[in-house]
């Protein structure tokens, strides 16, 4: 059960909203790629920043494409272990590294490499995107899932957070991915249990649409008027998970998950276990704050809510205090 205190919410929102920020280091809501252990990949690119916690091998192999001159300065690329980095370039940003041992026909025109520790706590991280990926999964469903011959059919009518449950074995024999909620929501998929045997999951070989209705006409399969920076995939029991012949659109939130990613693409970000494969990663930063949130309490952040609107709020919260009005309290079962 849990108690709302009116008179200590200022002092409650601060605290969550300098956390939040990332406020003592960068979270994975930082990057386009966030790999807890390794990273393999081969002659593809990832076009935001990117930070592996383990070793990270890669070639012909370019990162930031997609940032500008206000990552002078910043480490774009991250790497916890050892970097061996062979034909590629870094756009913007400099390369952080515990060691590098290979660093050869390299591309940095606005950026320096060096080694030591990065920006990035990637245990602590680890340790908030598990929780955080299992109180989102514990969120009841909003909108409605049909799965129309392999077809899977996604309506939705909160102008805020939409909320679905798929399983893992519709997923992995799924023939079309079909998304329809308001203009400007956001929608979690929550993704439980394994497909394919109850080894693995996986997302190959579709494509995504909008229409909600599964007894019209299939739509054309093109990811058009979808909103990747609105849209978040929790995979959250998934420990090995596969991404081929797609382009998926929206962010992949799979902490516990080994991923290897065929030749697709991804507009969104990629948070895993580790990841191997040449699969493009496109810079597609989530627009929601439910990647922002501190987990131990008992739900999960709305959407679309900002941080920068609740420290707006700060100064509303502080003249309520002020009238010194008695404490209100809401028991919320």
């Amino acid at each position: 059960m849990f108690r709302f205190d009116r008179a200590g919410a200022a002092g409650a929102v601060l605290v969550c909203a300098l956390m939040a920020t990332g406020a003592q280091a960068d979270t994975a809501k930082n990057y386009n790629l966030f790999v807890f252990n390794n990273y393999t990949a081969n002659g593809t690119d990832t076009e935001g920043r990117v930070a592996v916690g383990g070793n990270a091998t890669i070639s012909s192999y370019s990162v930031g494409a997609q940032l500008n001159g206000s990552f002078t300065g910043t480490p774009s690329l991250v790497v916890g272990g050892d970097l061996k980095f062979n034909s590629g370039s870094v756009s913007y940003g400099d390369i952080v590294a515990g060691s590098i041992s290979q660093f050869n026909n390299i591309g940095l025109p606005n950026g320096s490499k060096s080694t030591g520790t990065g920006p990035v706590d990637f245990a602590a991280e680890k340790t908030r995107l598990l929780s955080l990926s299992a109180t989102l999964g514990a969120e009841a469903a909003t909108g409605t899932t049909t799965n129309y011959y392999g077809g899977l059919f996604f309506e939705g009518s909160n102008p805020g957070l939409n909320v679905f449950d798929v399983s893992g074995a519709a997923l992995g024999s799924a023939t079309g991915f079909n998304i329809a909620i308001p203009t400007g929501s956001f929608a979690l998929f929550n993704i439980s249990g394994y497909g394919n045997g109850g080894t693995y999951n996986q997302m190959q070989y579709f494509g995504f649409g909008t229409q909600a209705d599964p007894t019209k006409p299939y739509p054309s399969f093109s990811i058009a008027g979808l909103d990747s920076s609105h849209i978040l995939y929790n995979f959250k029991d998934a420990t090995s998970l596969s991404f081929n012949g797609i382009g998926v659109p929206g962010t992949v939130l799979a902490p516990k998950a080994a991923i290897t990613l065929g030749y697709l693409q991804i507009n969104g970000t990629v948070i895993a276990d580790s990841v191997t494969g040449p699969g493009q990663i496109n810079y597609h930063p989530y627009a929601g704050s439910l990647l922002d949130a501190v987990t131990g309490g008992t739900g999960a952040v709305p959407e679309p809510a900002s941080w920068a609107m609740l420290i707006a709020g700060f100064g509303l919260v502080g003249a309520a205090m002020r009238r010194r009005n008695p404490a209100y309290r809401e028991t919320i079962a």
